[in-house]
Order: C-alpha cells, then sequence, then structure tokens
C-alpha cells in the first residue's frame, strides 16, 4: 500500500480530466505552479481518466464532475468499487452565467478561480486519505 499523499514528503502525482482543452491546460498550470504537486498525466474524458489512474497511479484525481460520457460521480464509484487508493477531486465550473446573472453570449471560455476556491482545490488535493487508508485496514 502506498503512503498517505504527502508523509514521505515527496511530490503529489495528480492526474487531471476535463473534457474542455483550455480547463485542461490552465488547471494543468495552476498545479505545477505549487511545489508539491506533479501533474503526471490529463485525460479528456471519464473513460481516459480510468485508463490513465490505472497506468499511472497517481495519489490524485482531479475530475470533472460533469463529463459527456462518463460522470465524474460514475468515474468515482468505479475507482472505489475496483479497491484503488486513490483521492478524487471533484469539481464544477458553471460557464453558463456571467457575473451579471445572465447568459454569456461570447464562446471564449477562461477558467476563473477566486483566492478561495483556489485554496478549497489545493487542500482537497492535499488533504490526507485517511479515511480510505481506515476502511482498508
Amino acid at each position: 500500500m502506498r503512503a498517505v499523499v504527502g508523509s514521505d514528503g515527496g511530490r503529489v502525482r495528480v492526474v487531471i480530466a476535463d473534457d474542455r482543452p483550455l480547463v485542461r491546460s490552465q488547471l494543468r498550470r495552476l498545479l505545477e505552479a505549487q511545489p508539491d504537486f506533479d501533474v503526471v498525466g490529463m485525460g479528456w474524458s471519464g473513460m481516459e481518466a480510468l485508463r490513465l489512474v490505472h497506468e499511472l497511479e497517481p495519489h490524485v484525481l482531479v475530475l470533472d464532475q460533469d463529463m459527456d460520457d462518463v460522470p465524474g460521480v460514475q468515474v468515482a464509484a468505479h475507482l472505489g468499487d475496483a479497491g484503488m487508493k486513490i483521492r478524487v477531486v471533484l469539481y464544477a465550473i458553471d460557464e453558463g452565467l456571467g457575473d451579471d446573472g445572465m447568459p454569456r453570449s461570447s464562446t471564449t471560455t477562461q477558467v476563473v478561480l477566486d483566492d478561495e476556491s483556489l485554496r478549497a482545490l489545493m487542500r482537497a488535493i492535499r488533504r490526507p486519505r485517511a479515511a480510505q487508508l481506515a476502511r482498508a485496514n
């Protein structure tokens, strides 16, 4: 069994999965700017996320909950059913409304995380998997 994420002082191995290329690349940039994260793979679908997790054995899967093929919740459930020892961090980005609450007319998408959202994402990735390890014992 692998050690708890970060307990050995090593880098946290992360796979990112999102069906939007811009979101994937921006998340990768944000995570790789952290001294303790190493993005080891990026996927564009739920099925690709599953393949990457089995192939690369990351500590954490950062996953869009609204993937087109297999929703993130189902990916997480499959990994749990398969006994995979991995932390899954699900997120959602509301691209549909602008700051004024009206639908956006532009087709340009940019991921903007406020400071609190970014801190919450980093905490979720770094949090030890104590509950998962307790279930395994």
